[in-house]
């Protein structure tokens, strides 16, 4: 049975089947939540909120549409809403071998624009970072 198809049974009939859909997406709405926002506790929290508001708002959803574009983008708004509201700072990451003082100097000269780098990125607003 289709996505829309089930939507449409457990609007109508049986709500006790939004367990299937919840079957279906979680581990992927997991992983897809975890590479935006890096925390995989985070993320489950995220995906159990979204799923939550997905059955308060699943007699909106418009069967004729993709049910997945619309569950994934529950899942990017909240963690979009996340961000926001803690403005999580992202770290941009750092591999470097040290062995002789150049590589000490460019350390030095890379972390210092790493960190302007992360500076200007944090004062970024959210909605231009996605």
């Amino acid at each position: 049975m289709t996505d829309e198809k089930l939507v449409e049974k457990i609007c109508r009939e049986d709500k006790e089947l939004y367990t299937e859909i919840v079957n279906r997406y979680q581990e992927k709405l997991l992983r897809y939540a975890s590479n935006l926002i890096g925390d995989k506790y985070k993320a489950s929290e995220i995906v159990q909120e979204s799923f939550i508001k997905a059955y308060i708002s699943l007699r909106s959803f418009n069967t004729k549409k993709k049910f997945s574009s619309w569950i994934y983008r529950i899942v990017h708004n909240e963690t979009m809403n996340y961000f926001q509201k803690y403005k999580k700072e992202v770290p941009i990451k750092e591999e470097m071998n040290l062995t002789s003082k150049n590589n000490i100097e460019e350390y030095i000269n890379k972390k210092e624009i790493i960190e302007k780098a992360n500076k200007c990125l944090s004062k970024i607003p959210v909605t231009y970072s996605e």
